[in-house]
C-alpha cells in the first residue's frame, strides 16, 4: 500500500546509510534499498530491510525516493527510474547532491514523479547516530509539492529546511566546501608547519585538534568573539615575526594574508585595520 511513510534509498554509501537509519528511527518504513555493491550490514539484516542491486527490483509503494550516489551517476539513475516506469503517481524523487539543482531530475516527470534537490548540510562517515541531523540545514529546490514534503521530512529528522534558489545552488555548495573540506586543507597546512618544530605528523595533528575543537565551539557561540591571536590584539611584532617565517613558505604566506584581511573585515575595527593593512601589504609575495 502506497504511503508517505515509505522510503526508498538508491545508493547506500555514507549519506544513504545515515539517512536509512535516521528515517527508520523517525518511524518511517524503509521499503527498499538499491545499491550495486553488496551491503554487509547486520543492522539492515536485523531490521528486515529489503536490499537489491537493481533499481527495477524495488517496490512501487514508496512516496519518497532518495538518490544518494556520486553526482556523475545521478543521470544514469534517473534513466533507470524512467525505464522502470517510475514508482507511481506523484512519487517524489530526490537527490542529496549539494552542488546540483533539481533540474537534473526533470526526466522523472515523464513517469509522473516530482523532482526535488534535498541536501543535508553536514559531513558524514555513515556510522553516526541519526541525532547528528538535529539542527542541520537541508537545502531544497524543485517542484513546489516536492519541496513541501521535503520540508516536512527534513523537519521530522530534526533538520532545518531552507529553500535555495537554483541559480544560487553552486554558491551554496561553495560555502559548504570552504567550511568543511577547505578547513581540512587549512588544518593540514598548519600541521605541516607544526612538524617543522620537530613533532611527528601524528603529534602535530593531535596537538592542534583540541585547539580546532575549541575554536569551532567558540564560533558556535559568537563568530566575532571567537577570533583570537595576535591580529585582534594588534600585536604587530608577532605578526611581523610570522610574516618573516612565511617568506620560506610563500603559499602559506598568501593564505595567512588573505585570512588576515578577512578577519579585519569581520572585526570591523577601523583603527586596527589601518594599523595592520600596511604591515600586511609591506610583505608582498
Amino acid at each position: 500500500m502506497r504511503s508517505d511513510k515509505n522510503i526508498l534509498i538508491i545508493g547506500c554509501g555514507k549519506v544513504g546509510s545515515l539517512l536509512t537509519k535516521a528515517f527508520h528511527h523517525a518511524g518511517y518504513i524503509i521499503a527498499g534499498i538499491a545499491d550495486p555493491s553488496p551491503l554487509d550490514s547486520q543492522w539492515l539484516t536485523d531490521n528486515n530491510i529489503f536490499v537489491t542491486d537493481k533499481i527495477a527490483a524495488l517496490p512501487d509503494d514508496a512516496q519518497f525516493i532518495i538518490i544518494s550516489v556520486a553526482d556523475d551517476l545521478i543521470k544514469t539513475i534517473v534513466c533507470e527510474i524512467v525505464a522502470r516506469n517510475g514508482f507511481g503517481e506523484s512519487a517524489i524523487v530526490a537527490h542529496t547532491a549539494g552542488a546540483l539543482t533539481a533540474e537534473i531530475l526533470e526526466p522523472v516527470r515523464s513517469v509522473n514523479a516530482l523532482p526535488l534537490a534535498w541536501h543535508p548540510l553536514q559531513t558524514f562517515t555513515g556510522d553516526e547516530d541519526p541525532a547528528i541531523l538535529r539542527g542541520v540545514t537541508f537545502a531544497l529546490d524543485g517542484d513546489p509539492a516536492a519541496v513541501l514534503l521535503g520540508r516536512k521530512l527534513a523537519a521530522q529528522l530534526g533538520g532545518v529546511p531552507i529553500e535555495i534558489p537554483p541559480e544560487k545552488r553552486a554558491l551554496y555548495h561553495l560555502a559548504a566546501v570552504m567550511t568543511s573540506g577547505m578547513t581540512c586543507g587549512l588544518f593540514g597546512m598548519a600541521a605541516r608547519l607544526m612538524t617543522e618544530t620537530g613533532m611527528t605528523a601524528d603529534q602535530a595533528e593531535k596537538a592542534l585538534i583540541p585547539l580546532l575543537i575549541s575554536t569551532v565551539q567558540n564560533i558556535n557561540k559568537n563568530l566575532k568573539t571567537a577570533v583570537t591571536g595576535p591580529l585582534p590584539r594588534g600585536d604587530l611584532e608577532t605578526i611581523k615575526t610570522h610574516l618573516k617565517i612565511l617568506e620560506k613558505y610563500p603559499e602559506v604566506g598568501e593564505v595567512y594574508r588573505q585570512l588576515s584581511y578577512e578577519l579585519l573585515k569581520l572585526l570591523d575595527d577601523k583603527d586596527l585595520e589601518i594599523k595592520l593593512k600596511s604591515l600586511l601589504k609591506s610583505n608582498p609575495l
